[in-house]
């Protein structure tokens, strides 16, 4: 059922119960066509949204700037959605395990630090002298398996495979805008982190990767880049 915790600034709401949220307060709907389980939650009233839902759900559904993270590791694939305003609101949304989405009140400005956390970005000693690392998707695809990382035969490679420990991707856009910045990254535990460079892959098909290596700056900053929208390869119409 949804629930709205007010003092966390927590809503827990299906999908197509968010998306009705929104239509409620941006006036496309009245508050007596949502759905019984909204209204007997308290969440849309005669009046319309919930107030503190409907700060929530402005922030998650219409946002400004609108970021995905993607964390992969090694087993699951888990996604974060992430939603901010001018003003500086901002939110976080995940799917729990009932499949509803978890929205989270935030800040811009606190988004730096729950993205560092939420994805191990901390400072650790890392191995000296890293280079790029040139492959393809076949010898990667090749070396991990389920049951753990088979040597590629590649020196340079090899460290970096045994050493991965989660990989992530996140792109960004502004409202009703295609996506303008995206970054995707392997962090290899000692070995450090690693920008991955290749062209698009629709299938199976073998392609290029180059391994580029990555401070803990400048992971920080190619993030940052994503979130804030500050380099937007986009020109504006």
């Amino acid at each position: 059922m949804p629930k709205l915790d007010e003092t966390f600034l927590q809503l827990t709401v299906g999908y197509d119960d968010l998306i009705k949220l929104a239509e409620v307060h941006a006036g496309r709907i009245t508050p007596g066509d949502a759905p019984t389980r909204l209204r007997q939650e308290g969440l849309v009233t005669p009046a319309g949204v919930h107030p503190t839902a409907a700060s929530l759900v402005e922030v998650a559904v219409g946002p400004a700037r609108s970021i995905v993270v993607e964390r992969f590791d090694g087993a699951t694939l888990k996604p974060m959605f992430i939603g901010w305003m001018p003003d500086g609101r901002a939110t976080t949304s995940t799917p729990d395990a009932e499949g509803a989405v978890v929205v989270t009140a935030t800040e811009l400005t606190l988004l730096r630090d729950q993205l560092r956390q939420w994805l191990a970005i901390f400072d650790r000693e890392v191995v000296a002298d890293r280079a790029t690392v040139g492959t393809n998707t076949t010898v990667i695809d090749a070396a991990m398996t389920l049951d753990g990382v088979d040597p590629s035969g590649d020196p340079q490679l090899d460290p970096i495979l045994e050493g991965w420990r989660l990989a992530w991707r996140a792109t960004g856009n502004l409202a009703e805008r295609a996506v303008d910045a995206s970054v995707t990254v392997v962090d290899a535990g000692s070995q450090g982190w690693y920008r991955v460079e290749h062209a698009p892959r629709t299938g199976d098909e073998e392609v290029e990767v180059t391994l580029v290596p990555l401070t803990l700056d400048e992971v920080v900053a190619a993030l940052g880049d994503v979130v804030t929208g500050r380099r937007s390869q986009v020109a504006d119409d």
